[in-house]
């Protein structure tokens, strides 16, 4: 599972617990620029998405899946153990073409990123 705190027009997101050692990483950022899209990963998740190469982590199929995967010449971070509270957040211009983490609340962690993310384009 990951923290998700929105702050000075940036997403960081704090991996917890034992995901750290198998993700090798214990915090990520990102500037909302980057953001293009957040949704719910459930229903991406339940059609079997095609992970791609493991390059660092762990995937044990129905219990987590943990690390950096590549597919299509695109890095994606995953952090799910639990796919009804994952969420995807779509990236551009950054490493990882998307996030698929789980967070406490997805349905209010995508309002809320939703809403910061407005909050800062309409202000340009």
């Amino acid at each position: 599972m990951v923290e998700l705190r929105l702050a000075d027009g940036t997403l960081f997101l704090e991996v917890r617990g034992w995901s750290r050692l198998w993700t090798l990483k214990h915090r990520l950022q990102f500037p909302f620029a980057a953001i293009r899209d957040i949704h719910p990963a459930a229903p991406v998740l339940a059609r079997k998405v095609r992970k791609g190469l493991r390059l660092i982590g762990i995937n044990i199929p129905g219990l987590m899946t943990a690390g950096v995967f590549r597919h299509h010449r695109r890095y994606t971070f995953w952090n799910v153990r639990h796919p009804s509270n994952a969420v995807v957040i779509e990236l551009a211009g950054e490493r990882y073409a998307r996030l698929i983490v789980e967070v406490p609340d997805p349905e209010n962690t995508v309002r809320e990123v939703r809403d910061a993310v407005r909050a800062i384009s309409w202000n340009k």
